[in-house]
C-alpha cells in the first residue's frame, strides 16, 4: 500500500497552493501561441510554425487554436460524451456507470460493485483501479482527487475545451476478462474522417507496451509517446481483433466531425466499448520517432479553416 505523503490536511493545502500559484504566475503571462511555441521546441527539438504547419504535431497545435466548436467540450468531458455515444451507437457501447460526484466525500465506497475504476472527467491520467477496498490508501486517493478537481487542465497543454468542463468524479465498471486482466486500449487515430493508424496500449498493468499498426494490422516503424513507455519492438505482438472492421467503422463515424481525432475503443469478449474521444494525442507534445514520420504523417492530414467550416454539425447530447 502506498504511503501518504502528507501527515495532515494543512501540509497538503499549503504545498498544493504554493505549487499552483507558482505555476500560474509562470505560465499565465504567456498567451497560447507563445506558450505552445516554448513547450513545442523543448518537446520536439524543432520550431513550431503556426503559419505553415507541416508535421503532424505542428498541425495538432494549429487545430487547437483554430477549431473551437462546442462539440470539443462535450466530447472531452468523460461524462457528457456518454450521451453522444449512446445516441449515435447504442447503450451497449457505453461502459456501465456506477456514479457521478462533485465531491469525493459523496462517494459511497462500500456500496460500489467491485472491481471499479474511479477517475476525473476533465483531465488525463488521474484515475485509480480498485479491486479490493482494503488495499487502497483512501486518504491519499482523496488528496489526489480533491487536488485534481481544483486544477484547470487547460493551462498544461492549452487545450481550450478543458476550461469549459464542469469538473466531477465518475466511477465506472472496470472492464476485465475472466483472469482479471484489463483489455488492450485501441486508439484509432483518424485524419479527415478516416483511420490512418491504430495505436495500441498493451498490458497496461504489466509491461505497459505500445504498438502502432495500419488498418491492415501491419506494424509501423515509428513510435509516438513519452520516453518511459516501452516501444513496439517487443517479441509478443497483439493479435488482430476479430471485430477490427467494426471498430474502424465506429471510429470513422465519430471522425467525420473532425479534422483529427483519436477514438479509444476496447474489445472484450467480442463486444466493443467506447473509452474516450481525444482531440490532441499527447497535447501535440509527444515526440514521434524517427522525426521523418512526424512530417510524413503531417502530409496526410489536411487542415484549413475552410475544411473546418465544411465539417458536419451535430446537436449536443447529454448523459442521463
Amino acid at each position: 500500500m502506498e504511503k501518504l505523503r502528507y501527515r495532515n490536511w494543512l501540509f497538503f493545502e499549503f504545498e498544493f497552493w504554493i505549487r499552483l500559484i507558482w505555476y500560474y504566475i509562470k505560465n499565465r503571462r504567456l498567451d497560447d501561441k507563445k506558450y505552445i511555441s516554448q513547450i513545442f521546441v523543448k518537446a520536439h527539438g524543432y520550431q513550431m510554425d503556426f503559419e505553415n504547419p507541416k508535421s503532424l504535431n505542428q498541425k495538432l497545435q494549429w487545430i487547437k487554436l483554430n477549431d473551437k466548436r462546442e462539440l470539443f467540450v462535450q466530447h472531452a468531458d468523460k461524462i457528457e460524451v456518454r450521451g453522444f455515444i449512446r445516441e449515435h451507437f447504442g447503450d451497449e457501447y457505453v461502459i456501465p456507470l456506477y456514479g457521478v460526484y462533485t465531491d469525493f466525500s459523496e462517494i459511497p465506497l462500500k456500496e460500489l460493485p467491485l472491481p471499479f475504476i474511479m477517475k476525473t472527467n476533465h483531465d488525463s491520467g488521474n484515475y485509480i483501479i480498485v479491486r479490493d477496498l482494503e488495499e487502497v490508501n483512501w486518504k491519499k486517493v482523496k488528496f489526489d482527487f480533491v487536488r485534481a478537481l481544483r486544477i484547470d487542465y487547460y493551462w498544461f497543454q492549452r487545450e481550450w475545451q478543458y476550461q469549459k468542463i464542469h469538473r466531477r468524479i465518475l466511477v465506472e465498471q472496470l472492464l476485465s476478462d475472466e483472469t482479471g486482466r484489463i483489455p488492450d486500449d485501441f486508439k484509432f487515430n483518424c485524419f479527415n474522417g478516416k483511420v490512418e493508424f491504430i495505436y495500441v496500449a498493451n498490458d497496461r498493468e504489466g509491461e505497459n507496451r505500445r504498438f502502432i499498426f495500419n488498418k491492415e494490422w501491419e506494424l509501423l516503424p515509428f513510435s509516438w509517446g513519452s520516453k518511459w513507455k516501452k516501444k513496439s519492438n517487443m517479441v509478443s505482438i497483439p493479435s488482430i481483433p476479430q471485430n477490427l472492421d467494426q471498430m474502424i467503422a465506429i471510429a470513422e463515424k465519430i471522425a467525420q466531425y473532425y479534422l483529427y481525432v483519436r477514438v479509444d475503443l476496447y474489445s472484450l469478449n467480442n463486444r466493443i466499448y467506447v473509452g474516450e474521444i481525444t482531440h490532441t494525442h499527447g497535447g501535440g507534445f509527444d515526440r514521434i520517432y524517427p522525426r521523418e514520420w512526424d512530417f510524413k504523417l503531417g502530409e496526410k492530414l489536411k487542415i484549413s479553416k475552410e475544411l473546418i467550416e465544411q465539417l458536419p454539425r451535430i446537436t449536443n447530447s447529454v448523459n442521463n
